[in-house]
């Protein structure tokens, strides 16, 4: 045998040992739906046993590592291997979700969690594109633009509206993108060192869109609506959120001096908590929320 004959041989043996030992060490590793179904438990307790940075850290790590799994099913070529995540995207999908409703809290600015929560948000719009459901997807990109009006970035919900929801109608949106509005306005009006004029002007803009996103909580398309916050647990009607909004836009244009406008918007409002008394009068949680929201005015 040649020289070269034996060096041929013998990287063809080396090569067979390494794709052997490949194979054996993929295998060894691999993932089944049985170990995957395990795996889900496991990355459920790391997830709620992680505090602080580390719970962002804990999604990354999920994103971005890959196992080799194994499955069987009747179609061809019955075994199935692929190079994927630890547990199914849309599973981190949801993880990230609960990890968001952890560090909302109360939504309010200065809180803690806030670092936090934008972990999350960063983390949860890097990852979109990884879901592959649509009932995913969207879920996450709903806590996402909840996200943004928590950490008060109303420029990024806007941008995050005017880009599109998909799973929301079009009026929504456009009505959404008005209620972001009146709180970036009612922020701006709230700046100390302004003038009246200034003043005045931002409130103003706050009521005329406080009031475009009351109006449209009346319109046939939320007919049916019934939102239950993620913070807080409250559920809301229709009728309770038009309400809401109405008597917002009331006191605005009180504070403004726009007392006939006012007196029309205070008295919209008290027309539709009415029936928003009368679809929370079976939960108590919501129902004292609403009770003590009358009452801050004088109802």
């Amino acid at each position: 045998m040649s020289r070269n004959t034996r060096i041929s041989f013998a990287l063809v043996i080396l090569v067979a040992l390494g794709l052997a030992g490949g194979v054996a060490w993929c295998w060894k590793i691999r993932q089944t739906p049985e170990t995957r179904k395990a795996a889900r438990k496991e990355v459920v307790k790391e997830m709620r046993e992680a505090k602080g940075d580390a719970v962002a850290a804990c999604l990354q790590k999920l994103a971005s590592e890959r196992f080799f799994h194994t499955w069987f099913d009747n179609t061809m070529p019955y075994m199935h291997v692929a190079w994927e995540t630890r547990v199914p995207a849309d599973f981190i999908a949801q993880l990230a979700e609960e990890a968001f409703l952890r560090f909302a809290g109360n939504g309010e600015k200065d809180s803690e969690d806030i670092p936090h929560l934008r972990q999350i948000m960063a983390f949860a719009e890097g990852f979109l594109p990884n879901c592959t459901s649509e009932m995913a997807a969207n879920a996450l990109r709903d806590r996402l633009l909840d996200g943004h009006f928590l950490v008060h970035d109303y420029d990024g919900a806007i941008a995050m509206l005017e880009k599109g929801m998909p799973g929301h109608d079009p009026g929504w949106a456009k009505a959404t993108i008005a209620k972001l509005r009146a709180h970036r306005a009612l922020e701006a009006a709230e700046k100390p060192g302004q003038d009246a004029d200034t003043v005045k002007k931002a409130k103003r803009e706050a009521l005329e869109n406080f009031t475009i996103f009351g109006e449209y909580m009346l319109s046939d398309a939320m007919n049916n609506f019934e939102d239950c916050d993620p913070t807080t647990g409250v559920v809301y009607s229709f009728d309770w959120v038009a309400a809401k909004n109405f008597m917002r836009s009331a006191q605005l244009a009180r504070e403004i001096g726009d007392t006939a406008k006012a007196d029309e918007l205070a008295a919209r409002a008290k027309k539709h908590y009415v029936p928003a008394l009368e679809k929370a009068k079976d939960d108590k949680k919501s129902l004292e929320v609403l009770k003590a929201e009358m009452k801050t005015y004088g109802l």
